[in-house]
């Protein structure tokens, strides 16, 4: 038997060696697509039992590629399915009607005090906690100050659970102010560090919390919002011999309007300085 040119070789080892890699991407696409379509009915099966027609309608169009992919199989569950949807639909544009009815009173029934101001479709919790309701996208649109929005489907129960643990996560859970004192002034002294700043100047307060973003693994700006505001409320702003200095700022989107202390307008910048200076 003759031993196969080296180059010849070489070649034919790279060559099985890139189909074995794109076989094994088209294998990987495959299984995250099987696993995307598992979940999507294992999705829809427990929004089925638990009653949730919007979530039922919201992964219908979300996932509306599994079931076209149905229709051009002609599979014959999709006259079934596509009854399903169309009275999951009518069932949640139905609790979309009434949902200024029926909100409110589950919110009370689960001990959430809705802000007196609310009016459908925009309720609010301690000023803090916005919740945006469109009947015609049948989903809630859950927005916490100065942090991102979460958009669910317009079933009343999983949105009044999201409340009730963003309520306790918020403004039930206790944390320790003089440790986010001590944060906060620790993230400032960085800031004046790597911006060469002298002790006592200004900063803007938005650097300063990013900075205090990087120190702590869990760090929320709404829960940074709270915690801050609280401090200044509580009037124990002291430490090392130096205080904290919060002014105002014009710029809505550079500033922070602080929990509790709404009436008393953004605040931009931040300074901690020696006692009665």
């Amino acid at each position: 038997m003759s031993t196969p040119d080296r180059h010849v070789l070489l070649q034919l080892l790279e060559r099985k060696a890139a189909e074995a890699s794109s076989n094994r991407r088209e294998c990987e696409a495959a299984l995250q697509e099987a696993q995307r379509t598992e979940e999507a009915w294992k999705r829809l099966l427990e929004a089925q039992k638990e009653g949730r027609f919007a979530e039922v309608v919201s992964i219908f169009r979300k996932e509306s590629d599994v079931f076209a992919r149905l229709r051009d199989k002609e599979d014959e569950t999709v006259p079934t399915l596509e009854e399903f949807y169309r009275e999951s639909e009518k069932q949640a544009k139905y609790t979309a009607r009434r949902f200024d009815a029926l909100f409110p009173k589950a919110c009370d029934e689960a001990g959430i005090q809705l802000d007196f101001s609310s009016r459908h479709p925009k309720y609010s919790i301690q000023e803090f906690i916005q919740t945006i309701i469109d009947e015609r996208k049948l989903e809630a649109q859950i927005t916490t100050r100065d942090s991102g929005s979460i958009f669910l489907p317009l079933d009343i129960d999983p949105i009044v659970a999201h409340l009730r643990t963003e309520i306790e996560r918020l403004f039930e859970t206790r944390r320790n102010p003089k440790r986010f004192l001590i944060g906060l002034q620790k993230a400032y002294q960085a800031v004046l560090r790597e911006e060469k700043k002298s002790p006592g100047d200004t900063l803007p307060l938005r650097r300063v919390a990013n900075r205090l973003s990087k120190n702590w693994a869990r760090f929320r700006y709404d829960e940074f919002n709270i915690d801050l505001g609280n401090v200044v409320r509580s009037g124990e702003t002291a430490i090392d011999e130096v205080r904290l200095h919060l002014d105002h700022t014009r710029d809505t989107r550079q500033g922070m309007l602080l929990y509790g202390l709404e009436r008393s307008g953004y605040m931009g910048f931040i300074s901690f300085k020696p006692e009665g200076s």
